[in-house]
């Protein structure tokens, strides 16, 4: 499995940072190639919460994100999975 990880240094509060990054609807508000983000499970963002998500980098991508680690102002992390994989394996 590819994994990507990446670090930067932000001028802001954690607090504000995290609800920003946490907040996975938003990343179309800074993804480059037209991302859109619906949650589909009901509640707050917590671990095993999922979206899904249509981009166009390369093509339509679409995929399954679940909340894979989350703690508030600390940590959060998801997986995607590309629904076209989803569906060959099922």
């Amino acid at each position: 499995m590819a994994r990507y990880a990446t670090e930067s240094v932000i001028n802001a509060p954690p607090e504000k940072v995290f609800a920003y990054v946490a907040d996975v609807p938003r990343h179309s508000e800074w993804a480059s190639h037209n991302l859109q983000v619906t949650k589909t499970s009901l509640g707050p963002v917590e671990t095993d919460s999922t979206f899904e998500s249509v981009s166009h980098l390369f093509g339509t991508q679409r995929e399954k994100l679940t909340v894979t680690d989350y703690s508030p102002s600390k940590r959060f992390a998801f997986e995607s999975v590309s629904r076209q994989q989803l569906s060959e394996s099922e």
